[in-house]
This record gives structure tokens, C-alpha cells and sequence, in this order.
């Protein structure tokens, strides 16, 4: 759905290539299509061009995962789940408010769009799933994650 409205306005989706392991989560399948909806769809709206280390300029969005064992200590392994978007980072006074239900990043252009209630939607629907989710400043740009259990038996 998103991959022809991220082309017209010069965004390169970047996916993983391969993707070969697979993990089993006991997630709602209808709630997390809505949460990657509005990851994908901030990402359509805020992500900016950079210039990399060629001096090359890049517009991009990654989507991908990462296992970590052990995460959840005893209960078992997470799995972190990554939407990556290139432009300047979040300031860290933003950045600590980001999944607040309400909050709009005022007087940041960023807000131009947002109603401050599709974050803390991922984050609700997160927790509900005994997830945690985060935000972190990447090389250039931004990673907006999630990290949900992995059912008992998977991983590493």
C-alpha cells in the first residue's frame, strides 16, 4: 500500500535482503497491521534527505528485525522490529515525549501532519502484547522500534 505514495515523493523503501529466519509471535494480526500503518505512514510524512558518507544525497525508509536472546531474561528471547527513516534526528526534549498520547512536537515542522495519537497507539498495542517500544538516533536518521516476545520454544 505504501510503496507507490513513498516513490512519489522520492522515498526509497530499502528491504532486507534475505529475510531468511522465521519467528513465531503471538500478536493480534489486525491490531499490528496498524501499527506498522502508522509507522509507515509517519515515515511517508517525516522522512528527509541526507547525504551519506559519499556526499551522495539519500532518501530512505528500512523496515527489519533483530533477534535478541534473552531479552525478556527467563521468559525467553525478543524480537526487535525496526522502521528506519533517513532526516535529522528527534531532539532529545521530543524524543523522551515521542509515544505520550496527545503530544505533537509544537513549533517542530514535524507536526505539520499529526494528531499525537499514532504513536501511543504502537505503544499501547505494544505493551498489550508484553512488548516494549523505543526510538533511537542512527547514523542518518532516525529507527522507531518495537520489541515483542517471542513465543515459548523460539529463538536462537
Amino acid at each position: 500500500h505504501y510503496t507507490k505514495r513513498m516513490a512519489a515523493r522520492g522515498i526509497t523503501v530499502e528491504r532486507p535482503e534475505p529475510m531468511p529466519e522465521n519467528y513465531v509471535l503471538r500478536v493480534d494480526f489486525g491490531l499490528f497491521s496498524q501499527v506498522y500503518a502508522n509507522l509507515f505512514s509517519n515515515a511517508l510524512k517525516y522522512t528527509e534527505a541526507v547525504r551519506d558518507g559519499h556526499g551522495n544525497s539519500r532518501k530512505a525508509m528500512a523496515y527489519g528485525y533483530q533477534l535478541l536472546e534473552q531479552y525478556f531474561g527467563e521468559a525467553g528471547h525478543g524480537l526487535k522490529l525496526n522502521v528506519f527513516t533517513t532526516g535529522p534526528h528527534l531532539s532529545p526534549n521530543i524524543a523522551d515525549k515521542i509515544f505520550a498520547d496527545g503530544f505533537t512536537a509544537h513549533g517542530d515542522r514535524r507536526d505539520a501532519y499529526s494528531t499525537g495519537h499514532g504513536l501511543s497507539f504502537v505503544k499501547y498495542v505494544v505493551e498489550l502484547h508484553g512488548g516494549k517500544v523505543g526510538y533511537e538516533a542512527t547514523e542518518q536518521g532516525n529507527n522507531f522500534y518495537f520489541i515483542l516476545p517471542l513465543a515459548s520454544g523460539e529463538g536462537a
